[in-house]
């Protein structure tokens, strides 16, 4: 048994990590360009994680045998006194192919493409400093800290032997290095790092890499996003996950004051939000004091000295049912301007508010309802938007990446559910436009696997959705009996393997 450190050392292999081994690949990408040992082995195995390297290091992918463990390294983060080994993963089958090579990463031009690759299972996150390698190894004894993975190789024997001579197996060494474990507890004392929360949020929200990096740019940029899209795109799950993965927080329902929520509708106002006017009781008698709305305690955490360092977020959930002009009062000016102090309408005359820099908004908006679609273009020109849309081009990558990672349905349901789903959004689209897409939420639970399950979630949940978009139609009746689930699974489908 052997153990092999793979470097992250430049910008290319770092994409070629998010793009690869963090988001993994389909099967039908590399399909094309294995072998039939290589289709063999990898045809069930879903989500597929592949490395590689350039011809120069085939010396060392010569020498891998399956079963053989891959860490990766990563260096310093912030204020880390030395690399690290995130992540770790079994040998489990390798090509020698340049042209599967091209396919998984093209290289930029004048770059040596990747021709030694290796597909890897039982990928899982640790935290393994690399002075702890370097010191079974016997690298830099004097200072095992400084050791620096450079370039994909093979750990020396001393150093296989001393992890085993410690944990007894390389099974028992990842568990005591697990990122949840004992041994990752000192990566996790204050935040996790970024490459595992991004992790953890992909799997959860089935986001790809470019689109968690692209959102992270865009709120970064502008400091306020809004999340766009029709019922049960999961605008408000992916922002309550999101906000916490951008904030530097576990992925959990603890609450924390770095991040809050809060849902507008047509009696919330200035007062809620900003500050107002509220009665309070003080021994019997009743007295009415300026107290902060929600958005103000946020901004008051985020400027305490503690706080330098860390972002805040709020999310406004159903932004477009609030009236935007009176929840907002002059915030709107402050959005834009963020060195900007001005007088609030409760304050004392002199006394100056302004959003600190660390506040970030998530809003999350409906367009079905286009009563309420048209929000105000000052507001608007604040904002990016971000469209979730269920079904894209022929699309559906959340629900076929929800199915694919079922492991008690077989591929026959799969295909059902995502052609039940792509036919539904496709006449949907045709009668309606795409705003009006039913949401992949609606399918992604247990009982979709079978046909009874189906037929509950269609009575009891699209089908009322469905009566109401089309109320006004005369030929309401006609045009409702043509989304039974039968009608549909027997429509000219779109292709299931989008």
């Amino acid at each position: 048994m052997q153990i092999f450190l793979a470097p992250r050392s430049n910008e290319t292999s770092h994409k070629n990590f998010l793009s690869t081994i963090e988001s993994g690949v389909d099967f039908s990408v590399v399909e094309p360009y294995l072998t039939v040992e290589g289709k063999e082995k990898l045809g069930k195995s879903g989500k597929l994680f592949v490395w590689g390297n350039k011809e120069t290091k085939k010396a060392s992918w010569d020498k891998m045998q399956i079963g053989d463990l891959v860490l990766f390294y990563k260096g310093r983060d912030g204020n880390e006194k030395q690399g690290k080994l995130i992540h770790a993963g079994r040998l489990l089958f390798k090509q020698h192919s340049k042209d599967l090579g091209l396919a998984l990463w093209p290289p930029k031009t004048g770059e040596e493409p990747w021709t030694c690759i290796f597909f890897l299972s039982d990928l899982q996150p640790v935290y393994i400093p690399i002075g702890d390698v370097a010191t079974f190894a016997g690298y830099n004894p004097k200072d095992p800290g400084s050791y620096v993975v450079q370039g994909f190789q093979p750990l020396n024997q001393q150093g296989v032997d001393g992890i085993l001579a410690k944990f007894g197996t390389l099974e028992q060494f990842l568990i005591h290095y697990s990122a949840s474990g004992k041994g990752g507890a000192k990566m996790q004392a204050s935040f996790e790092t970024p490459s595992l929360l991004m992790a953890e949020l992909q799997k959860r929200t089935f986001l790809t890499t470019s689109q968690i990096s692209e959102l992270e740019e865009l709120l970064s940029d502008k400091k306020q996003i809004i999340f766009e899209g029709p019922p049960g795109s999961g605008k408000t799950f992916v922002a309550r996950l999101f906000a916490r993965y951008f904030a530097g927080l576990p992925l959990t329902d603890d609450p924390n004051p770095q991040v809050r929520i809060v849902q507008f509708h047509q009696s919330y106002g200035y007062e809620d939000f900003i500050e107002g006017i509220r009665p309070q009781s003080n021994g019997g008698q009743i007295e009415y004091n300026v107290l902060p709305g929600i958005f103000k305690r946020v901004c008051t955490d985020a400027a305490k000295p503690e706080a330098e360092g860390k972002k805040f977020v709020i999310i406004i959930d159903e932004i477009n049912r609030g009236n935007i002009s009176r929840i907002f009062g002059e915030l709107l000016l402050l959005l834009e301007y963020r060195n900007l102090g001005i007088e609030l309408q409760y304050q004392k005359e002199g006394e100056l508010f302004a959003i600190p820099k660390n506040v970030y908004v998530i809003g999350t908006m409906n367009t079905t309802d286009r009563s309420l679609a048209q929000i105000d273009y000052a507001l608007r020109r604040r904002f990016y938007f971000y469209r979730l849309m269920p079904v894209v081009d022929g699309h559906s990558p959340v629900l076929k990446a929800w199915l694919a990672a079922q492991a008690d349905f077989v591929d026959a349901q799969r295909d059902e559910v995502l052609t039940l789903f792509l036919n539904l959004n496709s006449r949907i689209r045709r009668e309606l436009g795409e705003h009006f897409q039913v949401g992949h939420s609606y399918l992604m639970k247990p009982a979709v696997r079978t046909r009874a399950g189906q037929q509950k979630i269609w009575s009891h949940a699209i089908m009322p959705l469905l009566e109401e978009y089309f109320y006004n139609r005369r030929d309401r009746e006609a045009l409702l009996s043509e989304f039974a689930i039968e009608k549909l699974l027997t429509a000219k489908t779109p292709s299931v393997s989008a």
